[in-house]
């Protein structure tokens, strides 16, 4: 089984990694999936190009993977069509991984009972209780046993915290491998 940890990873921060880290626990490999410049998110201010290359810089595990599918698309891709691709491409199970503020809304995502049907979870807690809301929701407790729950997770994976410390000049070092902080540095990203 791979792990899909799909995200802006704007930047990635030690908080990703060690998500990552866990899911290896669950899954031989895992796939980060750095979204497009397409995704409706307004934090996006750095390139897909920046956010692919700080990846390559942080990510030291052989198990760890890059896919570029969403990053060279030319649309937005939904979530069910990013796992169905890299399903074909593996020929693999697949889990993907989430926090708790996705796994609220995943019975709303394009295609949900078709995601839960095929693909496994993974989803790591932020304060909730993961498994009251799997019960109280008729599509997450149709295939609850489907997903995984990481609930001793506390790791902040704060990029939003970064990008407001670039921008008041202060230190990163602590929320980011040294390669991305120098990477951040060099290109003068988070600037603005």
């Amino acid at each position: 089984m791979k792990a899909v940890y799909v995200g802006s990873f704007n930047p990635v921060t030690y908080g990703h990694l060690e998500v990552a880290t866990t899911a290896l626990m669950y899954a031989e490999d895992v796939i980060f999936v750095p979204v497009s410049d397409y995704y409706n998110k307004t934090s996006l201010t750095v390139s897909a190009l920046h956010r692919i290359e700080m990846l390559k810089r942080a990510l030291k595990n052989p198990k760890f993977k890059i896919s570029r599918i969403e990053v060279d698309s030319t649309r937005q891709y939904k979530t069910i069509e990013t796992l169905t691709f890299l399903k074909n491409v593996y020929h693999e199970e697949l889990m993907l991984v989430i926090g708790a503020d996705n796994l609220k809304e995943i019975s709303r995502w394009y295609q949900a009972e078709e995601l839960l049907k095929t693909y496994y979870l993974l989803v790591f807690n932020r304060n909730e209780d993961l498994k009251q809301i799997v019960l109280t929701d008729p599509l997450l407790a149709k295939y609850q046993e489907r997903i995984h729950l990481v609930n001793d997770f506390d790791k902040d994976i704060s990029s939003e915290q970064v990008r407001k410390l670039c921008k008041m000049k202060q230190s990163i070092e602590e929320y980011v491998p040294n390669e991305v902080a120098s990477y951040i540095y060099e290109h003068k990203l988070y600037q603005e």
